[in-house]
């Protein structure tokens, strides 16, 4: 039993760190994101005209590949900041969408542009969900297991032969 709380308590001391560390990472993200919002264009410009255009491609694709599998990789380890991650984009996206919006430019292209913005702060939502059910399912296992380890242990003890012996019924004798 000692060894079942000693371990989740391991468990979830090594999951704060873990949490601190995706924080940590949010927010490098978010400066990222940020940085390349405010200084994107001049940077593109810079690569264009320095890069040939089929290296430019290679690179940009296998950077695409690269935060495809990374994403993959953090999905299946923290399926709820994913989720998180994905509806905070999403808002985000919509929002610079909405306050660029423009009858001078075709419409179709915008309205596509905010349905995909809510499909992706759909399915974040979605994994959010999906972990969070995850995450109580595995904890209830847990205590499951806890319990019936507790159980096996009340009934070995049921089993064993008592340290007092009962006290003598006198209607016996």
């Amino acid at each position: 039993m000692k060894q079942g709380v000693a371990a989740a308590v391991r468990d979830l001391w090594r999951r704060r760190r873990v949490l601190k560390r995706q924080v940590f990472l949010s927010i490098v993200f978010g400066i990222v994101v940020a940085y390349v919002d405010a200084h994107g264009v001049a940077f593109f410009r810079f690569l264009t005209q320095r890069v040939h255009p089929l290296l430019l491609g290679l690179l940009f694709g296998t950077g695409v590949s690269v935060l495809g599998w990374t994403a993959h990789w953090f999905k299946l380890r923290n399926q709820i900041w994913y989720g998180a991650i994905e509806v905070v984009f999403g808002m985000i996206s919509g929002f610079d969408i909405s306050a660029d919006f423009s009858i001078n430019r075709p419409l179709a292209p915008q309205f596509a542009a905010l349905i995909g913005c809510a499909y992706v702060i759909a399915r974040g939502l979605n994994n959010v969900d999906e972990g969070r059910v995850k995450l109580l399912t595995a904890l209830f296992d847990k205590m499951t297991g806890m319990a019936e380890k507790v159980g096996e242990f009340g009934e070995q003890l049921a089993n064993t032969a008592p340290l007092i012996p009962p006290p003598a019924d006198p209607e016996k004798d």
